[in-house]
């Protein structure tokens, strides 16, 4: 993925970018309700850091998208996420990246370590993940 193809994505908006990031893995896409077992259904929600939350059909109980990834926790939307991987992918300062992205250093600080687990797990963690998200 070139700088225009990312450009692309999130002009694309909230649908196109985490459907690349569920295709990656980093987003889940197969979640089942633990009181019922019933597979949960993917809606929009607006306010939610993705668009989406996945919710019961029984229990109408709703989870984050985000819910055990390393981006659970964080308030910066997917397309802010998916700008700071590329930029990481692409072996920028953490200065340079986030002037691009328009977020100060100390947002980006507490989700680097979910960056460098996703290079140190590459090919476990996630298939298709990481650097090569972007080649």
């Amino acid at each position: 993925m070139d700088i225009f193809e990312l450009s692309e994505m999130v002009a694309g908006g909230d649908e196109a970018v985490t459907t690349e990031m569920q295709r990656n893995r980093l987003l889940r896409t197969d979640v089942h309700c633990q009181p019922c077992g019933r597979q949960l259904t993917q809606i929009r929600k607006k306010g939610s850091m993705t668009g989406f939350v996945f919710r019961c059909p029984g229990y109408r109980r709703k989870e984050a998208l985000t819910t055990g990834s390393f981006f659970a926790g964080s308030h910066l939307a997917m397309k802010k996420h998916l700008a700071l991987l590329y930029f990481w992918s692409c072996e920028t300062s953490v200065a340079e990246a986030t002037g691009h992205v328009g977020v100060s250093s100390a947002t980006v600080v507490p989700v680097l370590p979910g960056y460098l687990l996703l290079e140190a797990a590459a090919g476990t963690y996630c298939t298709g993940c990481t650097k090569e998200l972007f080649r």
